[in-house]
């Protein structure tokens, strides 16, 4: 068992491991959470594959299904963005997996 950082750090060095970043990922967590938000974001995509989606008059049609996490921390990096039709068009690009397929409803009349 691992009580001190030194003993971890010899571990490591012999692993072929570089202490200083397996310390710093430790701590910061990104690479955590960023493999995280791609599960969750698959599992949208999953969901999104499942269902249909047709645009609604006066609301419009459904382009992305965006995991919230996702959605807020780009909201918090880059304020207003979802709002700018130049970032939402590279977002899309570079994600394709938040796409959403519309497909326009047929109209049905029924006659008594």
């Amino acid at each position: 068992m691992f009580n001190e950082w030194t003993d971890i750090e010899d571990q490591l060095i012999a692993g072929g491991f570089d202490p200083a970043k397996v310390r710093e990922e430790l701590i910061s967590g990104k690479e955590l959470a960023l493999n995280m938000a791609g599960i969750k974001q698959k599992q949208i995509a999953g969901e999104t594959a499942q269902q249909d989606f047709c645009p609604v008059d006066g609301i419009g049609e459904c382009v992305a299904r965006i995991d919230l996490d996702a959605y807020f921390y780009w909201a918090m990096r880059e304020k207003g963005c979802w709002s700018d039709k130049k970032f939402l068009k590279e977002f899309l690009r570079d994600n394709p997996e938040v796409r959403v397929q519309s497909k326009p409803r047929e109209t049905t009349i029924i006659r008594p």
